[in-house]
């Protein structure tokens, strides 16, 4: 899809005979819960605030991988508010509201969400997965708990308008390793997607980026994603001692890919490595679910075919094209790194980052109660 869709998906698995009491689970949990218990809903904010916390530490990559996503589309960056650095700012944010006594507007605002999202106008797909002799039971069931809905009413989608381009952020966290991330979108740059692209991302992770920054750097992980919906590509390390050299190593993968010399096992081998991610085994409700978002997407049989032909006709003439795309990385590339005070304002200059230590206030704060 050209455009990014948005929706909430709410889904779980049961036995044929038990699919109505999991619709009415599902059904009390999205319109019977009480948001009136602070104490309870207290509880959680805090659970959930100590989990992100957590992973700002441990996942330093993925949070890395996020900020960089919502430099370069509308998609990444929603993503980001909802599960990277920023949702752990809101996290926090709320819950200093909570706590200064501001129970009553959190309560309402609380309420007025539950009652704009979970209704009949925004109740747009019900997809079931099922043997054929059970799919008429599940769809009554589905049916009756979309007409248990209140009618509610079609609001317009708010006007987002986020603030993309590039940034060089360093976040700094207590930790004395760092997680290296550079970053651009390379529809941005002019290049047409073709399904040799995650042939050539996958052998880059498993060849040179193994090499240079897990090897020779002595980072726990290195590698790089391509996300062919949006068009982000992105580097990333994992536990890495180093900062600077990391990123000096991302900046050499385009001539790693113009000199290289492919033999035909080793490219067999890169191709049937890639059909291996893009068409892996799926148990039968992770099957459902792609369908669900291929649907939503508009993804359909002739584009998923259109990629494994480009894939299966991979030559070593894709992989020095590949190159050229990646350019645009190394010159426009957005940086990001979760890493250690010291080493990041070390690079600060050279690199111009703008540092921001998001958990100083938790720090002063002290451990969650």
């Amino acid at each position: 899809a050209s455009e990014p869709v948005a929706y909430l998906i709410v889904r779980g698995k049961a036995m044929a005979a038990q699919v109505p009491e999991l619709i009415e689970l599902i059904q009390e949990v999205l319109l019977t819960v009480d948001l009136s218990n602070k104490e309870r809903f207290v509880q959680l904010l805090r659970q959930s605030k100590s989990g992100a916390q957590s992973g700002l530490i441990s996942n330093g990559h993925v949070i890395a991988a996020r900020r960089l996503a919502s430099q370069n589309t509308e998609a990444g960056w929603v993503g980001e508010r909802l599960t990277g650095l920023s949702q752990y700012e809101s996290l926090a944010k709320l819950l200093d509201e909570v706590e200064a006594d501001n129970w009553d507007d959190v309560a309402e605002r609380l309420k007025r969400l539950q009652a704009l999202v979970f209704n009949r106008a925004k109740c747009s797909v019900l997809n079931i997965t099922a043997d054929p002799a059970s799919i008429p039971a599940a769809q009554a069931a589905l049916e009756a708990f979309a007409a248990a809905l209140p009618e509610g009413s079609d609001v317009a989608p708010a006007a987002l308008k986020p603030a993309l381009g590039r940034k060089a952020e360093g976040i700094i966290v207590p930790t004395q390793v760092n997680y290296v991330g550079k970053g651009a979108n390379l529809y941005s740059s002019g290049y047409e997607l073709s399904g040799s692209a995650l042939v050539i991302s996958k052998f880059l992770g498993t060849t040179y980026l193994w090499d240079r920054v897990r090897v020779s750097g002595g980072a726990y992980g290195g590698f790089c994603q391509f996300d062919p919906r949006s068009g982000d590509f992105k580097y990333l390390s994992y536990r890495d001692p180093n900062l600077s050299q990391t990123w000096k190593n991302y900046d050499g993968a385009p001539a790693f890919l113009k000199d290289i010399e492919l033999g035909e096992d080793e490219l067999t081998k890169a191709i049937i490595g890639c059909m291996g991610d893009v068409d892996a085994y799926m148990l039968p409700d992770a099957k459902g679910y792609q369908a669900m978002l291929r649907h939503l997407l508009g993804e359909g049989d002739e584009y998923r075919q259109r990629i494994r032909d480009q894939i299966l006709s991979t030559t070593a003439k894709d992989f020095h094209a590949f190159a050229g795309a990646l350019e645009a990385v190394t010159e426009q590339g957005g940086l990001c790194v979760v890493g250690s005070k010291d080493a990041l304002e070390a690079a600060q200059d050279e690199f111009g980052l703008s540092l921001t230590s998001p958990l100083a206030s938790a720090a002063a704060a002290g451990p969650p109660q």
